[in-house]
């Protein structure tokens, strides 16, 4: 066998995956194979919260906060290669702005702030009516009355979280 190191003597190149994005406690496989060295070869993820198995190619990850996982492949002679692998397991972070006061007959502006992971979505709903006002970070809406605004931001993969914020005359 050649040592480690050997001229020759490709290590294995591993493939943990691109990263993902999971509602959380949601579930994803991730590895995308192995490339060189010599079989056969072993591997080991960590940390192993949140995976089903440690010691096999592919894996799946259930996450309830985001988590890096690095894999380790070691081939029959020995040598190694390692990736990481990335599964974003969090709910958009939503902030629908402070409660106003306002006199009535006077339109508003409705501010939000909102992170997450990946594109984000915004709607509005009037509490009161149930129908969107509005799908944008800040809208302006016209106040006759005291209201609630629901702000429910979604990202990409369906997680989503919300924030109110009341209107009062």
């Amino acid at each position: 066998p050649a040592a480690r190191g050997s001229a020759g003597v490709r290590p294995p190149c591993q493939r943990a995956g691109k990263e993902q994005f999971i509602w959380p406690g949601g579930q994803t496989k991730i590895c995308k194979g192995v490339d060189g060295g010599i079989t056969p070869t072993t591997y080991l993820w960590w940390p192993a919260e949140g995976l089903s198995q440690t010691n096999v190619e592919e894996v799946t990850a259930t996450p309830i906060k985001t988590t890096t996982y690095v894999m380790r492949v070691t081939d029959a002679n020995g040598m190694r290669g390692y990736d990481t692998v990335t599964v974003f397991a969090e709910k958009p972070q939503v902030n629908a702005g402070a409660d106003i006061v306002t006199c009535g007959n006077d339109s508003v502006q409705l501010s939000s702030t909102a992170s997450g992971t990946s594109t984000l979505k915004y709607q509005w709903i009037d509490a009161a009516t149930k129908k969107t006002v509005g799908a944008a970070p800040s809208i302006k809406v016209r106040i006759l009355k005291s209201a609630s605004y629901k702000l429910i931001v979604t990202d990409s993969v369906g997680c989503f979280n919300q924030a109110v914020v009341n209107v009062t005359t």
